[in-house]
Formats: structure tokens, sequence, C-alpha cells
């Protein structure tokens, strides 16, 4: 996935400043939650020296003046280029599921727990999982009652999809750590 495609995709939609960027591209795509204002300071930067984007000093009546970013009729040009092409559509084989669970990690490692230690760790991501759940529900009530995008509704049936099939899958491998320790007494 590329940062400067979201940027020219958020900024299609609205304006906006470094640090209302970062913001807006937390909330809509997690995934790139980690990124730094290094990351994105540099890539706007880059953006606007290639012509993708272009700052507009604005002054509120109140507060400091802020740089509001737009993008150009080039950045529109690039952004659609980019949401037309099979560019990051297709990511090959890879165990990139491993990336969307962190728990995942401990689990390759629970050998070294004692049974009940791993059966605790399990029962307690059902548990985050099932209040997840239970967020994710809720938000959705919302989008569905002020008629938000119909697209972003969709991502989000598709969250709680795969949290209902890890919490299925956490159960099984708690059913898993209990037949294993009544195997081993």
């Amino acid at each position: 996935m590329s940062l400067r495609h979201v940027l020219l995709g958020l900024l299609s939609e609205n304006p906006g400043h470094g640090y209302g960027l970062r913001k807006r591209i937390v909330h809509r795509l997690g995934h790139f939650r980690n990124i730094n204002e290094g990351q994105l300071y540099t890539q706007l930067a880059k953006m606007e020296k290639e012509g993708l984007i272009e700052r507009e000093v604005v002054v509120p009546e109140k507060g400091p003046a802020r740089k509001q970013l737009h993008i150009t009729p080039k950045g529109k040009q690039a952004f659609l280029d980019w949401l037309r092409s099979d560019q990051y559509e297709d990511d090959g084989v890879l165990y990139d599921f491993m990336q969307g669970y962190t728990f995942f990690s401990k689990v390759n490692f629970f050998q070294h727990l004692e049974p009940e230690e791993a059966r605790d760790k399990v029962r307690s991501q059902i548990s985050q999982m099932k209040d997840k759940k239970k967020a994710y529900e809720e938000i959705l009530l919302q989008m569905e009652r002020r008629n938000a995008d119909p697209f972003r509704i969709r991502i989000l049936t598709f969250g709680l999809k795969e949290l209902e099939n890890r919490i299925e899958w956490l159960a099984d491998l708690e059913g898993d750590l209990v037949r294993q320790q009544k195997e081993a007494v």
C-alpha cells in the first residue's frame, strides 16, 4: 500500500494539513498507524515538489495560520491512475495474515509456557476480541444511522467477520490446549 496514494485519496476528498492527515490516516486505515511524522512530512514535501499537491496558507479568525494542503489536477490524475490500476492488489502467497494479528507471534512459542498459562493467554484474547466485536457492532450501527459510505460499511463488516473467525479460532485453540493437558496426565 502506498502512503503517497492514500494521501492523495484523502486530499481528493478534503483539503487538510499534516497533523490532520495523520489522524485521518490512522482513523480510516489502521495498517498505517505506525507512520511517523517524519515519513508523513517527507512524503508531503516530495509530493508538493512533484506538483501533486500544493500548500495554501490559511489565516483563521482565531489561532495561528495553517498550511492547508490541496490536491492538484496532476495529483488527482495520479490518484485515479493508481486507483484504476492493479498495483497493490495481489501480494502473492505471503503469511501477511500474521502481521494482522500480532498474538500469533506468541502462539508460535506456547510450548515454552505451562498449559494453564497458555490457556489464560487464549482466554484473555477471547475476551479482548469479544469486547472489540461489541465496539465494532456499535460503530456499525452509528454508521448505518448516519448513512455512511456503503463501501466503508462493507469494510467494517469484513472486520466483524474477521473478529468472529478469530474468536472461533481462539476457542478451538483453547480446546486443543485442554486436550493436550488431559493427554499429558
